[in-house]
């Protein structure tokens, strides 16, 4: 007897005119009559029960195992929605054009939930390898404060050390010693926006010391629970100059859990943080430089700049769109530090995010697979800028104030780190491919890789590596560039003092990530990805016999139209020469050429190298590579 089809509707429903649902063994309508649900084989034209076909009509065990876990996210999603129901109620009487209720809801989606189903609950963890906070605690539990006021006033103090110097969110540098005080005076004074600020500053802190005992995340989760019941409370039409006001709380309030997004994960991803609080200053118009001078405030433009550094910063690294483009921002970021202060190393790191900008925007483009005379001089240009503004931020080193000096002292190293990874951003291909590249560009890829691992060495023995999750992720994309330059530039390997630099380099990239994985647990992945691609590496060229010859590089000292103070400056610490070399002393023979006019360059590379991980395409194989297989960025960012 032959099949019938998949989906036949039983002899009653066709009766009836009615739609069948198909079930097995009996549709929901025999069923609920309790007749024999009839179905008509299509071979023999005669009616026979629906369980005669169970292979038919049964779902397959694969389609068992799907809708038993489409069940369990439904029921899960709608736990969720329902413990929210008389929020959004509460929402609909208020305009749904109402900047204050979509970054309202925008806060409510970032609020753990606590579940009651554990086997879901640890599914869920355990895809997001331990990293994301997950809901075991109860929302309307807040942490207790530290115990001791010279406990919370440290914490407050690692927060504008390292935190607020580069995104100066809170208006200024006195307010939390002072809402500390009040606290520790009269317990219970505090407002809850006062609450929220002082409870996420110390998770920042917190987390800037690397507490393992998930304390940073315990006062996360108190200073979200009263963000929420301040939202709450302001969630109704209210005047417009208050309305204002309580828009630019809650935009404060978005950076501020970016911040500590920086350093521990979030759900969701800051990503859509970031991309809600600089939706927010739009909608207030703080990109327009008119609308902020009216104001009057300096401290709105140093928030809209807060916020464009944030957003340039996490839409580097997880390669989205900015938010806002920079032709149509005129809001003027010189005069963030017209009052001086630390607000002067503040507007440095602003600027190189204006660097950074520009580098992603043009390496999004894809000018560099075809690059061509423009392209080059345009790198050169941008190469001059950083080292410019690397000048411009190590003159600091000879300021008298102390008050500037001791604030420049706590970020130099951060600031040298954030321009060897826009020199590594302005010369790695976007598409990976190595005949993009000349020698010189490998070799000013390869140096500025090196001195990323080199920074984090050193803030590393001063036991000042914070971003943790970011650190991992920049130490694994230096490593691999480094192995990138040193398979795909025969040149290079061909140096003097390549292999030692290479061995020395992947030494330290690993203690550095063995060091971090207790604190980031894909660090692990991170390793092994590199030690195998390192084994591989170096057992290929060695038996090619490409590392007997030595020859010896004058890389010079030509940084740009600097004056010999700043030359020096930039040469002592080790700031990357313009690609303008004089060249091998002695050139290689036979060797491909990686410029604009190789013509064999993937038969070539080939040749040199038959590593098990690039047999199939050089390009896709080192994108694979890169696109960082251990999800740390959707652990971080999505």
């Amino acid at each position: 007897m032959g099949p019938i089809r998949s989906k036949t509707a039983c002899q009653k429903c066709r009766s009836l005119k009615h739609k069948c649902d198909f079930k097995y063994p009996r549709c929901s309508r025999c069923d609920r009559l309790g007749v024999e649900c009839m179905v008509l084989d299509s071979s023999t034209r005669q009616l026979r029960p629906r369980s005669d076909y169970p292979d038919v009509f049964r779902p397959l065990p694969m389609e068992e195992q799907s809708i038993k876990k489409l069940e369990k996210r439904i029921d899960l999603l709608e736990e969720r929605l329902s413990k929210y129901e008389s929020m959004f109620e509460t929402l609909g009487a208020v305009n749904r054009s109402s900047a204050a209720s979509m970054s309202h809801l925008t806060v409510l989606s970032m609020i753990p939930f606590r579940n009651s189903s554990p086997t879901v609950d640890n599914e869920l963890t355990k895809i997001s390898i331990f990293g994301k906070i997950d809901s075991n605690q109860h929302l309307d539990r807040s942490e207790p404060l530290p115990s001791s006021k010279a406990e919370c006033e440290q914490l407050i103090s690692n927060y504008y050390q390292i935190a607020w110097i580069q995104h100066p969110i809170v208006e200024d540098e006195t307010i939390l010693y002072r809402l500390s005080s009040k606290h520790y005076e009269s317990p219970g004074i505090l407002s809850h926006w006062e609450l929220f600020v002082l409870y996420i500053s110390i998770a920042i802190g917190t987390a800037i010391t690397g507490d393992m005992s998930d304390k940073s995340q315990s006062y996360y989760l108190s200073s979200i629970v009263q963000l929420k019941i301040f939202l709450a409370k302001i969630a109704s039409p209210v005047p417009d100059n208050r309305d204002f006001s309580a828009q630019m709380q809650i935009l404060q309030s978005l950076l501020l859990i970016c911040c500590f997004g920086l350093l521990k994960p979030v759900s969701p991803g800051i990503w859509y943080v970031i991309a809600n609080a600089m939706r927010l200053c739009i909608d207030m118009d703080l990109h327009e430089e008119h609308v902020v001078k009216n104001i009057g405030s300096n401290y709105y433009r140093r928030l809209f700049w807060c916020c464009y550094a944030l957003d340039r910063q996490i839409c580097c690294y997880v390669n989205k769109p900015f938010s806002l483009n920079d032709t149509d921002i005129t809001t003027n970021f010189d005069e963030v530090s017209v009052d001086g202060g630390r607000l002067a190393i503040s507007s440095l790191f602003f600027k190189i995010r204006k660097l950074q900008s520009m580098i992603q925007q043009f390496s999004s483009k894809k000018a560099v697979s075809n690059m061509n005379k423009s392209a080059m001089n345009w790198r050169h240009e941008m190469h001059v800028e950083l080292n410019s503004w690397l000048v411009q931020a190590l003159q600091f080193d000879t300021r008298t104030d102390s008050d500037v000096k001791q604030a420049f002292i706590s970020s130099k190293n951060f600031l040298i780190l954030t321009y060897f990874q826009q020199l590594q951003r302005l010369y790695k291909p976007d598409n990976m491919s190595p005949e993009c590249l000349t020698f010189d560009e490998f070799m000013a890829l390869f140096e500025s890789s090196t001195k990323i691992i080199a920074t984090y060495e050193v803030l590393n023995h001063t036991r000042s590596i914070n971003y943790r999750y970011l650190s991992v992720y920049s130490i694994y994309q230096s490593g691999l560039t480094v192995l990138y330059c040193f398979i795909n530039c025969v040149q290079l390997q061909l140096l003097a003092d390549t292999v030692e630099k290479l061995e020395h380099t992947m030494a330290i990239t690993k203690d550095l990530l063995q060091k971090l994985e207790i604190y980031c647990p894909p660090a692990r992945s991170a390793i092994q990805t590199l030690e195998t691609v390192y084994r591989d590496a170096v057992g290929q060229v060695t038996r090619k016999g490409n590392l007997e010859r030595k020859d010896i590089l004058d890389r010079g000292s030509h940084y740009g139209p600097f004056d010999p103070n700043s030359i020096s400056l930039l040469s002592h610490n080790g700031a990357v020469p313009l690609i303008e070399s004089k060249g091998v002393t002695q050139e290689p023979q036979n060797i491909p050429t990686f410029g604009l006019n190789a013509t064999s360059n993937g038969s070539a590379l080939r040749s040199i190298r038959n590593l098990k991980l690039f047999e199939d395409s050089t390009k896709e194989s080192w994108e694979s590579l890169f696109e960082e297989p251990f999800n740390l960025k959707d652990l971080m960012f999505d």
